[in-house]
């Protein structure tokens, strides 16, 4: 036999060999979507990755087997680098982390899919929320169809499952970032549990974490909200802001103009379309009415809204204290300067202009209140 060939051949193997090894690990999905749940004109499934406002692909669904009661789609994506991703179907939707293996879901009964380690743990995770939560669901039903309990009683029993509820989260939250320091389902969790967890304790995490975690898209947009949450949090001064005065959007106005030194003041950062921003304002005005004639002030500070909406909303309510409209150029520095990630945020200013707490709910300010001016 001609040596050369035998070396030829050889070296031909060894480049297809390295070839294939230097192609990036696959993950393969499996989704099934029962017949009942296709929708006519709906014939693509997308995939949204984290970080991603557009789909980063998405799959035709494939002809109907004969006598099959559903669509199976079979699809592969790189995994190369590991991100949680949701295919979406009409108004069916699942997650999943591309990591190589094979993994599978049926989109209209799982939340995610399952398979390899990290989407199993994830699965788990979720799994053992909902769980946790179930008993509370239905003590919450109880109580809602509870005849004898007045709407108040309700109202207050509703409020104690639901910290019940947020203390389980939160440890849950806890307990599995601490198992996943540094892969991608430890950034999905820090991500989720970013409402539940003080500032302090987000940051925590992230400074132990590894750069994987630090760098998984979405978190440095977290990582300048927790620290702007901290740099205005209890016992910070509060940071000035301007804005303009909604119902005379000639008129500048800054939060400064309303915190006089010696007055305990409530700064409510809330919406128009904001459910919850609604009921605590109408919560926020017994509190006024009460302490009026006190060193006490309130000012609403109308975030992500259009203006038109902001002043329906404040003659629909009635609101008696001064609002500040912070219009789309100013909306930026002002929800990123105080950490706002969601609304109602109540920043409690002490006479002295610091912050005594940041809260979503004005039940910890009224036991302050309470404890200064006696009634």
């Amino acid at each position: 036999m001609n040596f050369s060939r035998i070396i030829a051949a050889v070296l031909s193997l060894f480049i297809v060999s390295a070839a294939y090894a230097s192609q990036p690990p696959k993950t393969e999905l499996r989704l099934a979507i029962p017949t009942s749940s296709l929708v006519k004109g709906k014939t693509k499934i997308y995939f949204v990755a984290d970080g991603s406002r557009a789909p980063i692909d998405s799959v035709v669904l494939p002809a109907l087997k004969k006598g099959s009661n559903e669509c199976v789609v079979r699809h592969f994506f790189n995994a190369d680098t590991t991100k949680r991703i949701q295919a979406l179907y009409s108004n069916l939707m699942i997650y999943f982390f591309n990591e190589p293996g094979k993994i599978t879901a049926n989109m209209d009964n799982d939340f995610c899919a399952k398979g390899t380690k990290l989407n199993d743990a994830y699965a788990a995770f979720n799994e053992s929320l909902e769980k946790a939560s179930a008993p509370l669901k239905e003590e919450a039903d109880k109580i809602i169809n509870n005849a004898g309990l007045s709407d108040k009683e309700k109202q207050e029993a509703i409020m104690k499952l639901s910290e019940k509820n947020e203390r389980i989260t939160t440890d849950a939250y806890k307990t599995a970032i601490a198992q996943h320091p540094n892969d991608a389902l430890g950034a999905v969790l820090l991500l989720d549990a970013f409402s539940v967890l003080p500032a302090s304790e987000f940051m925590d995490y992230v400074n132990k974490a590894s750069n994987e975690v630090r760098n998984y898209p979405g978190m440095d947009r977290y990582i300048t909200l927790a620290g702007n949450t901290l740099k205005t949090d209890k016992g910070q001064p509060y940071t000035d802001f301007k804005g303009v005065d909604p119902k005379n959007p000639a008129s500048a106005l800054s939060l400064s103009d309303f915190i006089k030194p010696g007055n305990y003041t409530i700064v409510d950062f809330w919406a128009s379309w904001c459910g919850p921003c609604r009921r605590e304002i109408r919560t926020l005005k017994k509190l006024y009415k009460r302490y009026a004639d006190k060193n006490f002030a309130i000012v609403g500070v109308a975030v992500w809204d259009q203006l038109p909406k902001t002043v329906e909303a404040m003659d629909q309510m009635q609101v008696p204290w001064p609002v500040i409209y912070t219009d789309p150029e100013v909306q930026p520095s002002v929800d990123k300067t105080y950490g706002i990630y969601a609304i109602p945020t109540l920043v409690f200013i002490g006479p002295d202009g610091k912050i005594i707490l940041r809260s979503h709910s004005s039940e910890g300010i009224e036991k302050i209140l309470k404890e200064q001016f006696g009634k």
